[in-house]
């Protein structure tokens, strides 16, 4: 689903390294790869590019090898028919084509089979990848996000291939999913934003308070008798008037906590899992 103008950055930051074969056998060697510079650098040699290429050579390089399609480049790289895209991005890759040939890397591509990188004699072990502009699919306002998180870019990247769609709309759909499903509160657990998302703190240090909702389950545990614990989370969230998936989400901050220890490890639909009090008020 396509929206008006807006933009949605995400950025990617891995350490680089890799292997290439020389005359005299397996040599270590860093290749650096910039892409707000638009600099690809190897042991003695420099590749300079434009934002575009710089752009298209970060999901190539991202692929690990796999072909990705025009349409799929498309979606990563650009804002809304910003340009008549189909052949652009053939333009694109022809330029790029023949900056990279020189230093051993090849863009591979056939009728259907989209684009693929050939790293020749390299052998990647990870890449460095600068920021990668995407389109914003939020229909509203410009959002500009910045995902630090090498795991989390990189399985966005993966359900984004297996959905047939870009990184930036399965990031989209979640934010959606999220906001409008009211759960908000179940991800957060009564923590911070700081507390997922560390290159963006602005806030580190000191101690936490506790969402309403985690002190609500924890000051039910504190109400009952000493010891282990056996009760379904649907009859804590009756009691105390949350949703079950509330007291599930807050079960397990609180055991992060610190202030409960999961005892038995229970079975959905069968026997509920064991907690035990183990820590004291914040």
């Amino acid at each position: 689903m396509r929206c008006g103008n807006a933009g949605f950055v995400a950025m990617v930051r891995e350490a680089s390294a890799c292997c290439f074969q020389g005359e005299g056998g397996m040599t270590e060697a860093t290749i650096q790869f910039d892409e707000l510079a638009g600099l690809l650098a190897g042991p003695d040699w420099r590749v300079k590019m434009p934002r575009r290429e710089a752009q298209i050579l970060a999901v190539l390089l991202a692929a690990k090898g796999r072909a990705v399609s025009g349409d799929y480049l498309i979606e990563s790289i650009y804002e809304v028919d910003a340009e008549p895209l189909s052949t652009i991005i053939h333009s694109h890759i022809s330029k790029l084509r023949s900056k990279l040939k020189p230093v051993g890397l090849t863009i591979k591509s056939g009728r259907y089979q989209g684009y693929a990188l050939d790293l020749g004699g390299h052998n990647i072990a990870s890449v460095t990848i600068g920021p990668l502009p995407v389109q914003d699919d939020m229909c509203g306002h410009p959002i500009y996000l910045s995902v630090a998180d090498n795991v989390v870019v990189s399985e966005l990247r993966s359900l984004g291939q297996r959905y047939g769609c870009g990184p930036q709309h399965v990031a989209a759909a979640i934010i959606k999913a999220v906001v409008a499903g009211g759960l908000i509160d179940a991800v957060f657990d009564g923590d911070t934003p700081q507390d997922f998302d560390g290159f963006h703190a602005c806030v580190r240090g000191g101690i936490r308070s506790m969402g309403p909702r985690q002190q609500a389950v924890l000051e039910w545990f504190r109400s009952q008798p000493p010891g282990p614990i056996s009760i379904g989370m649907g009859a804590i969230g009756r009691e105390i008037g949350v949703d079950k998936a509330v007291v599930w989400s807050s079960l397990r901050s609180l055991c992060a906590r610190g202030h409960l220890r999961r005892v038995v490890q229970g079975s959905a639909g069968k026997a509920p899992s064991i907690y035990e009090l183990v820590g004291a008020a914040p």
